[in-house]
């Protein structure tokens, strides 16, 4: 193993196959509530045959997949040995075939670098010729599963609904790597995502898991809810006195998202809120806040320095690092110059970012991004909506002008005709 990772080839494929996989966040785990997925017989044939498998688990909008993925990979983890366990989530900027692909090949080598010299000619070939695309990618990840190295590779695709226009061609592919026979490594995937028939009609009915349906829901996120709340009062105290009341509000969430962010409204500071019997009151008398509402909330509550940090986040290819944000924020446009504004440079981000965002915006690794893909669609629709009322607004303005200058004469007439109306005036 140490001579494979001192390989310069090696290291190099490891330095291509980064550039083209984008950065992500594994969620985080749950402590109770997943016995009913373990015994579900679905899942237990699938973990436990010694044969390459599909399994899909899908669910409506907030009810936990992402935690449920995040949960699954760190089990696999715990429980695979020297077996290869990866993990790729689809969302806006990482929502490409290659993406998927390049992230898996990085994670197999990196696991496994056994694996690298089976497969060495075939990366110089590609590096040669600089042809990284879905499909060389999907040959050198069909070639590394004809490798020995680890028996069993584990793959959680997360957020399949996300992916692209290449979605039906990239099922199909993990369909036929499945059957494949005769093949050195067993592959088995877990599929997670929104109920689609299209997804469902590309795996050739596999077996399903549905969350809210064969899964009970409730008992789930019941359970969920009483480790968060046990957390809460433990890290909190002094919310002991309020508990039944959060409790019978909190009861009334309809999703895993829903949950964990009211219960985070009172985890994470807040200016705005004291640590007194009336604050607290005051706070839980309007819980639960719906995920939308929360985020409106928030929005139009953002000072100038937040909006371009919002405007930042929706927009980069990847999530930025702290500094590079706070950098990117006080960056000003001077005369047609971009300059950095060291006044304006915020010293202490991640502080005024939790203050302000709450718990919409997450910080991991040093890097920002929004808290789940729900999130980011209600802030991008209200920047659009934003946006399109701004452009109405500017456009009654100019219809109002154009007509306020149709109905006034020009100086010259008007001075003509006040000179008229003096004369007339004399007779």
């Amino acid at each position: 193993m140490c001579s494979t990772e001192s390989d310069q080839d090696y290291v190099g494929c490891l330095s291509t196959l980064a550039t083209l996989a984008p950065s992500f966040h594994v969620p985080v785990e749950m402590k109770r509530g997943l016995g009913e997925i373990q015994k579900h017989p679905e899942y237990e044939t699938w973990l436990e045959t010694g044969k390459s498998s599909i399994v899909y688990l899908h669910g409506q909008q907030g009810v936990g997949k992402s935690m449920f993925s995040g949960t699954l990979f760190r089990l696999l983890q715990r429980r695979s040995g020297y077996n290869v366990v990866t993990y790729y989530s689809f969302s806006g900027h990482r929502a490409l075939s290659i993406s998927l692909l390049s992230s898996l090949v990085y994670q197999i080598l990196c696991q496994d670098p056994r694996r690298f010299p089976q497969v060495r000619d075939l990366y110089l070939a590609l590096q040669k010729q600089s042809n990284w695309t879905s499909h060389t990618l999907w040959i050198l990840f069909r070639s590394l599963l004809d490798t020995s190295g680890s028996e069993t590779l584990y793959c959680i695709i997360n957020n399949m609904h996300n992916c692209d226009s290449s979605r039906e061609t990239l099922l199909r592919h993990l369909s036929a790597l499945t059957r494949k026979e005769n093949v050195l490594t067993t592959f088995k995937v877990i599929l997670i995502g929104e109920q689609r028939q299209d997804i469902q009609a590309s795996l050739n009915a596999c077996p399903d898991i549905q969350l809210n349906g064969t899964v009970s829901f409730k008992k789930v996120i019941e359970s969920q809810r009483r480790q968060m709340i046990d957390e809460l009062m433990e890290e909190r105290p002094y919310l002991l006195d309020s508990q039944s009341k959060i409790e019978t509000a909190l009861n009334r969430c309809e999703s895993f998202l829903q949950l964990s962010l009211n219960l985070q409204i009172l985890i994470v500071p807040n200016h705005e809120r004291l640590s007194n019997e009336k604050s607290i009151r005051s706070e839980v008398q309007v819980l639960p806040h719906s995920v939308c509402s929360l985020v409106s909330k928030t929005f139009k509550a953002l000072p100038e320095w937040a909006r371009k940090a919002l405007d930042w986040i929706l927009h980069v290819q990847r999530p930025m690092k702290v500094h590079e944000l706070a950098t990117a924020i006080a960056l000003v446009n001077d005369n047609e110059t971009i300059k950095l504004d060291k006044d304006e440079l915020l010293l202490d981000l991640s502080t005024d970012l939790k203050s302000t965002f709450g718990p919409l915006v997450k910080i991991e690794n040093s890097e920002v991004f929004l808290g789940h893909e729900q999130i980011e669609y209600c802030f991008r629709q209200l920047v659009k909506d934003e946006q399109q009322q701004q452009e109405s607004k500017k456009k009654q303005e100019n219809a109002q002008q154009r007509k306020n200058n149709e109905s006034t004469p020009p100086d010259e007439i008007r001075h003509e005709f006040l000179n008229d109306g003096a004369l007339l005036a004399s007779y």
